[in-house]
């Protein structure tokens, strides 16, 4: 199942802003990266909006619970506030409404 994670930083905590800030949060998407697949998760892309501190990282896992698990094992949890979202795509999601 894909999963959209939402990383939201402040101005002060954003990778931009200092070499310590960008090695902490490049750190923890490396070790993200490197324990998903003991957990059954791959990080299937993503998209960084600078000005508005806001990163996205579209997962593939089998369940929100594991993609939690790899946000704080990671050390990400440290790094802003992570929202998951669960992606349906729009025919599914269509077709399990009767449309």
């Amino acid at each position: 199942m894909l999963h959209m994670v939402v990383q939201t930083h402040t101005a002060e905590s954003c990778p931009n802003r200092s070499e310590e800030n960008s090695k902490a949060m490049g750190e923890a998407f490396h070790r993200a990266r490197s324990l998903g697949p003991e957990h059954g998760a791959e990080n299937k892309g993503g998209w960084v909006n600078s000005p508005a501190h806001i990163i996205f990282t579209l997962v593939e896992a089998p369940n929100a619970h594991v993609v939690n698990t790899l946000i704080e094992a990671s050390g990400l949890a440290a790094c802003g506030t992570h929202t998951v979202y669960a992606v349906t795509e729009m025919a599914a999601a269509m077709a399990a409404l009767g449309m």
